[in-house]
């Protein structure tokens, strides 16, 4: 379904995806991440009391609105992720315009993604989501040696839109390989199925790491029938739906402890995004499903002002961050997509305007984050530029001007 939207805001659209598109081509998709602190070779000779200090240059880098990166010698790099959301956006632009230029773009960027696969060293076709190690606040490590389960859902996504554009058959033949790993990934906790965020978090169950999941899969079941795979997304749909609070969100975590660990921002719109996908399950409870996305996308749509700035960690909404205003769209669009209902993007144009003005500086590159006085301007390549790049395409899809 397209809407038509006046021809100053569509060109706006339009130019701001140029430029954007301009940027990152130009900087070969490689740049830093807010959580890469300790991608240097320096940083391992003196980590002691681990893992304290890894804890603490990441959380300082990633806060610090003066990028030190170059001094700290921390690389930039290609994101296995950002990769990920590149290939999606340029397989939407090509959908959109038939400009061959974007199909073989994502095809290159293709080559990159395989090379980042870690098949060999597991047995299936898996990605760890960042080519750099991470250490989080609560411990939990990150590596890029071993997968994580939103690495490799993106990965699928990617592949599967790609196939979508040139039915190659190594692509299908990859899809089915990392079926294996999704099945290796299940578990259960409680009656509840979900996905394990990496093979070493058995027992902690993220929300939004199995809506991930479950969205990539059902996108790639138009490719590649597994009843097997059906069966899992049905449960893992129906998860969700019992892990829902009472106001229509969802917790980050829950930890193997009960321990719970909220924080409400971006990663309620992954979960609406991905229980939008389940609709088209043969589940038993279709009606709840609906009720459940109803309730999702009220509360999620109060973390946005009316003018489409998205808060930063409801309730607290300072600082603006881009990843969040780039979701808000995505989700709004998708939506939109599945019931057709134009208010929805109406509230993904708004975003995409706010965005846009307060946002993008005029090299093409969004901002990472805005606050009262102070902005950052450091462009992350896939905390920001990835995710803009897919957010405006995903809109700039469903408008003519």
């Amino acid at each position: 379904m397209m809407q038509t939207i006046d021809n100053i805001r569509y060109n706006l659209v339009l130019d701001s995806l140029s430029l954007l598109e301009n940027w990152v081509s130009s900087e070969n998709y490689k740049g830093w991440d807010p959580y890469d602190g300790i991608n240097n070779n320096w940083f391992p000779k003196i980590s002691f009391f681990e893992p304290y200090p890894q804890i603490l240059l990441i959380q300082f880098n990633k806060y610090s609105p003066i990028n030190l990166r170059r001094l700290e010698r921390i690389r930039k790099e290609l994101d296995t992720k950002g990769l990920a959301l590149f290939i999606q956006a340029y397989s939407l632009m090509y959908r959109k315009t038939g400009n061959e230029i974007f199909k073989i773009k994502a095809l290159n960027l293709f080559k990159f993604l395989m090379d980042h696969s870690l098949r060999d060293t597991w047995g299936n076709h898996c990605w760890s989501s960042h080519k750099y190690p991470f250490v989080g606040i609560d411990k939990n490590t990150l590596s890029p040696h071993f997968p994580d389960i939103i690495g490799t859902a993106n990965a699928l996504k990617a592949i599967s839109l790609l196939y979508g554009l040139c039915q190659k058959k190594e692509l299908r033949e990859i899809i089915l390989d990392s079926y294996l790993f999704f099945k290796s990934m299940y578990d259960y906790k409680d009656d509840l199925g979900y996905f394990l965020y990496t093979p070493y978090s058995r027992g902690k169950i993220v929300p939004n790491a199995s809506a991930e999941a479950l969205e990539a899969l059902i996108l790639s079941l138009d490719i590649c029938y597994d009843s097997d795979i059906i069966k899992i997304c049905e449960e893992t749909a129906l998860s969700l739906q019992e892990l829902q609070m009472q106001d229509g969100s969802w917790v980050y975590a829950i930890y193997p402890t009960g321990k719970i660990y909220q924080q409400l921002d971006f990663h309620q719109g992954y979960l609406i995004d991905g229980l939008l996908k389940s609709r088209s399950l043969n589940l038993s409870s279709d009606s709840d499903i609906e009720y459940c996305i109803s309730k999702a996308t009220e509360f999620y749509k109060n973390m946005f002002t009316s003018d489409g700035r998205c808060y930063y960690r409801y309730p607290k909404f300072l600082p603006t961050d881009i990843h969040n205003q780039a979701q808000g769209i995505i989700t709004f669009c998708k939506l939109y997509d599945a019931y057709g209902n134009s208010a929805d993007l109406e509230f993904a144009q708004k975003i995409v305007m706010w965005t846009i003005k307060n946002m993008q500086d005029d090299n093409g590159y969004f901002y990472h984050q805005k606050g009262l006085l102070f902005t950052n301007k450091i462009p992350y390549m896939r905390w920001g530029q990835g995710w803009m790049l897919l957010a405006l395409a995903t809109f700039w899809k469903n408008v003519n001007g």
